[in-house]
């Protein structure tokens, strides 16, 4: 998968096994959010026509197994000016900007959810006791929250949206 995404100009920056049987999960090198997009419609594809090559299934669905840990498809996003990232302060705080974005995010959580689980069985992988929270919350680095704010190295300051499922 890796070489192929690697072969169309998409970087993969990891790639490995996750929570649930047959699950995996893998990363995308930070785009654009257009570019971001595309990327991550061509990955799945490719992972489908690669699995069908050696009879085997792909699929997203965002909760398989009642008792198992259900399929994120967590966004992360950050924002940039001239080169550097604006989510940090650079004293390991967030900035006014990344605060105001963190603030619209979880003011449209609830108008997105729809579109972020769009399957009856999006919603049965929202639960708390498997880390996918039901409420519009936010902390830092905290995996029980639907928007996890990453401040460890200022390059890379970013909020990672978890509500949304691989569906």
């Amino acid at each position: 998968f890796v070489n192929r995404m690697d072969q169309i100009g998409i970087e993969v920056e990891m790639f490995h096994a996750e929570l649930g049987p047959g699950f995996f999960e893998f990363t995308m090198a930070p785009a654009t959010a257009v570019t971001a997009a595309d990327h991550a419609v061509r990955a799945r594809q490719y992972l489908r026509d690669l699995c069908a090559e050696r009879g085997l299934h792909a699929s997203f669905m965002a909760k398989p197994f009642a008792d198992k840990s259900g399929a994120g498809g967590h966004v992360h996003s950050s924002l940039d000016r001239d080169g550097a990232n604006v989510f940090s302060d650079g004293a390991g705080g967030l900035s006014a900007e990344g605060r105001h974005y963190l603030a619209g995010l979880l003011a449209g959580m609830a108008d997105t959810a729809v579109m972020l689980n769009p399957n009856i069985n999006s919603y049965k992988r929202i639960d708390p006791e498997m880390v996918t929270p039901s409420s519009a919350s936010w902390g830092y680095d905290d995996r029980g929250t639907a928007a996890r704010v990453l401040l460890t190295d200022p390059k890379s300051a970013r909020v990672e949206h978890r509500r949304p499922g691989a569906d």
